[in-house]
This record gives C-alpha cells, structure tokens and sequence, in this order.
C-alpha cells in the first residue's frame, strides 16, 4: 500500500532521502514538484502585488 510505504519512508536516518526515492519509485513526485512551483509563483505574485511591482508571468500576458 503507498500510505504505509510513504509512511516508512519518514522515519529513522536517511529519512529525507528515502522519502525522495520512495516517491521517485511510485511515479508521484512529478505533482509534489508541480504543487511546490504553483505555490512558490503564488507567493511570487502576492508579494509584487503586495509592494506594487508589475510582474509578467513567463508565457503569459498580465
């Protein structure tokens, strides 16, 4: 079951690296990697907005 791999992976020396194996090995790291982007850009945004910075997304037009 992956809750209970994921949940061995978290423990003892190692853990992080482990952790990183363990979810490169189940084929679900690519949406952790895609989940931290978003939310690195959102904190991106807030904050030019939050100083008054014009910003334009790579790609996109704003």
């Amino acid at each position: 079951m992956m809750q209970n791999r994921l949940e061995q992976a978290i423990h003892g020396k190692g853990a992080f690296r482990y952790f990183k194996d363990t979810i490169e090995e189940l084929g679900i790291s690519q949406g952790g990697y895609d989940f931290k982007a978003q939310a690195m850009l959102e904190i991106a945004k807030e904050w030019c907005e939050d100083q008054g910075i014009a910003y334009q997304q790579k790609g996109a037009n704003k």
